[in-house]
């Protein structure tokens, strides 16, 4: 019986060492854990800020686009009023059809 009592003890000794590095493990992923949450939430910032520059960028590049057109139009009503030459007229430049500048979307 003495034994088995000795047996039983050196089981519980190692169930409560293997509690212990249970415990400890746990504790580390649950830090780990809230460590990645902080930098998800700093990546998610991040990239809620880039999507603003983003659109201002994009709203900027349409308002110049727009002044182009405007300019553009401007001009060639200008050269229309010009006594006309024995030269064919020019087409607009592809830049000037065209703002999307290789950009879909």
């Amino acid at each position: 019986m003495l034994n088995e009592l000795d047996a039983l003890a050196q089981r519980i000794g190692r169930l409560m060492v293997l509690n212990d590095q249970y415990r400890q493990a746990q504790r580390n992923l649950t830090q780990q854990l809230a460590q990645m949450r902080v930098r998800c939430d700093e990546i998610q910032n991040a990239l809620g800020q880039a999507r603003q520059e983003c659109a201002a960028l994009r709203a900027e590049r349409d308002s110049l686009a727009a002044t182009v057109d405007e300019a553009y139009t401007h001009l060639r009503r200008l050269l229309e009023r010009l006594p006309q030459s024995s030269s064919p007229p020019a087409e607009a430049p592809t830049w000037a059809k065209d703002h999307t500048y290789g950009e879909n979307g």
